[in-house]
């Protein structure tokens, strides 16, 4: 019976959690494109930057719901780190409890990285919960960000590390060690995803955990960089979005025709499919969630497949399914973008997927 609960609650988290990205995602879009208002005064410009902040604690909480409910999926994106762990400062207070300090210490010129934001949250919660365990009489923990160079001396240190710049997101408290402490296997793992590493500096005086994450401001990374720009991003293809949230659907549809896509709509998987038996032209992409109505978006996209077996595809959703969650990755070569998402970052993900707009008129004469 407790077991079943236990599922129970968890199945909830995770439905409260997609439910809750698709609102998200409507919020982050529609405060883009009011920012986009050259007539917004200061006062208003300062009204958006506040809800921004509250959206994106709201974003972190769904996040925790999609942990508890073991169906996050790691899918690393550009992060302002700052940003991120701003949102998670609350959390951390509130573990902390009335007699540890929590003192945020951020640079504010730190370097923006190549990371999955839930992996992130959930080293910096359990990095604070074993320095709360080891402050039982109170204390302070000190959470910083910084840019650092590492050079060939520093590379010598961790094998495999390769000289550059990093970000270095640090976790310091004040507890006493009988013993040297080491990183969890589970963080340390978490950095070596995004390229990084965990460095640990344990003594009587306290301990400090650092993760090093390469800067996504140079190097292989500068093409995910976030622009400000979307003509980068623009296409003249023709796009199938499948969404049964209208207001996700409505502003998919907005963004991609202002950047000069052309847009067919449905609420469904029969809607989708009824779309493309009458379209008379060709389709380049199915942007469809993976939790439809009656049929899944990945069977919608094999029943596409079979008439039009050169569109391309790209699942959004603010979760997975059973399958995805028990692997924590989709198939190979499988295109997937996780709700909430900005306008930027689905305009960037259509042009990743349909590839250089250059290409978007060849094979005219195969059905697409």
């Amino acid at each position: 019976m407790k077991a079943d609960r236990a599922e129970a609650i968890v199945q909830l988290a995770g439905g409260v959690a997609h439910d809750f990205n698709n609102l998200l995602t409507g919020i982050f879009g529609h405060l883009a494109l009011l920012s986009e208002q050259p007539e917004l005064s200061g006062e208003a410009r300062d009204d958006i930057g506040q809800i921004q902040q509250s959206a994106d604690r709201a974003a972190s909480l769904a996040r925790q719901l999609l942990s508890i409910s073991r169906r996050q999926m790691v899918t690393p994106r550009i992060l302002d780190i700052n940003r991120l762990l701003g949102g998670t400062v609350s959390a951390i207070r509130r573990m902390m409890g009335s007699l540890i300090q929590v003192v945020p210490a951020f640079d504010p010129h730190v370097d923006r990285v190549l990371a999955d934001p839930g992996q992130l949250e959930q080293a910096l919660l359990q990095l604070s919960a074993n320095a709360r365990d080891a402050m039982p009489e109170g204390g302070s923990l000190e959470l910083t960000t910084r840019n650092v160079t590492l050079g060939e001396g520093d590379v010598a240190r961790f094998p495999g590390i390769r000289h550059g710049t990093y970000v270095a997101l640090g976790v310091r408290d004040t507890g006493s060690a009988t013993e040297p402490r080491t990183a969890p296997d589970s963080i340390a793992g978490i950095a070596r995803q995004s390229g990084g590493f965990v460095d640990v500096d344990s003594g009587a005086q306290g301990t400090s955990f650092t993760i090093y994450l390469p800067s996504a401001e140079s190097g292989a990374a500068d093409t995910a960089q976030v622009v400000s720009s979307r003509l980068r991003y623009a296409g003249t293809e023709t796009v199938l979005v499948v969404e049964d949230e209208i207001q996700v659907r409505e502003l998919s549809r907005r963004v991609l025709e202002r950047s000069g896509y052309t847009v067919l709509t449905a609420t469904d998987a029969e809607a989708a499919m009824a779309i493309a038996d009458r379209h008379p032209g060709h389709i380049h992409l199915l942007i469809t969630d993976m939790i439809l109505p009656r049929l899944s978006g990945r069977e919608l996209a094999a029943r596409l497949g079979i008439h039009r077996p050169a569109i391309k595809v790209l699942y959004v959703s603010g979760t997975s399914d059973e399958a995805i969650a028990r692997h924590r990755l989709l198939a190979p070569g499988t295109e997937f973008l996780e709700k909430p998402y900005s306008l930027d970052g689905l305009l960037r993900k259509v042009r990743q997927v349909l590839g250089d707009p250059a290409g978007a008129g060849a094979g005219a004469g195969a059905l697409a």
